[in-house]
């Protein structure tokens, strides 16, 4: 539905045996939520990643225009005011020096976690034991 707009077509290219009324499965709550979830993890995997890429590009060139650097400064100052830290729910401008230093250390926690997880076991065992790939 998302590329036509077309209910209809949509649930044909589903499969629904009555697509005409497929448009009642958006109706249901585990559909919505299904739905949802795929669209925070396109947008947190793929759109944000992106978006801070381009960002960090543009804030780096010192060949862009100034007009295009203000308006990347005041899209990078809007997107952290409204940044909460889900453990207190205060905004980051309010964490305390102790408050950023237990995130940074959480987030550096969950990177170690998802790297090791990505790794095979023979490099997690080696990056645990301190060892790098040449001894």
């Amino acid at each position: 539905m998302a590329a036509t707009g077309d209910v209809a077509y949509s649930a044909a290219k589903a499969g629904y045996a009555h697509p005409e009324s497929g448009y009642r499965q958006l109706e249901k709550p585990a559909v919505s939520a299904a739905i949802a979830a795929e669209q925070e993890a396109f947008l947190h995997n793929d759109i944000y990643p992106l978006a801070l890429w381009r960002l960090h590009k543009i804030l780096k060139d010192d060949n862009i225009a100034p007009q295009h650097h203000n308006v990347a400064i005041k899209t990078a100052i809007a997107a952290a005011e409204k940044r909460v830290d889900p453990a207190t729910g205060k905004n980051l401008s309010e964490l305390s020096l102790a408050e950023v230093e237990r995130m940074i250390a959480n987030l550096k926690a969950a990177d170690a976690r998802a790297n090791a997880q990505t790794l095979e076991p023979e490099q997690a065992a080696l990056q645990a034991s301190g060892e790098g790939v040449f001894g």
